[in-house]
């Protein structure tokens, strides 16, 4: 399992999470920038933020069915809330 404080990201992998952002960005500044498409920019930016959380919340389903070592109430938790403490 991946542990943040001993483990570090392959720069590559950090990058495109970085990377990630910039759609989130771009269109934030669209909205300011091109205000007779205002409303076009806030939907294209609901609609990225829509994708992205179904990404993350597929992912924890993903480690919820694949990872043997999660106790059943955070394997449950990690189902209904897409999230695990632990």
């Amino acid at each position: 399992m991946y542990n943040a404080s001993t483990d570090t990201l392959p720069g590559s992998v950090a990058w495109l999470g970085y990377g990630g952002l910039l759609p989130f960005v771009g269109t934030a500044l669209s909205i300011f920038v091109d205000p007779h498409h205002a409303e076009l920019w806030s939907d294209a930016l609901m609609a990225y933020g829509a994708v992205i959380l179904s990404f993350v919340g597929a992912l924890h389903w993903g480690f919820a069915m694949s990872l043997p070592c999660l106790d059943a109430g955070c394997r449950r938790a990690c189902f209904i809330w897409a999230r695990c403490r632990r």
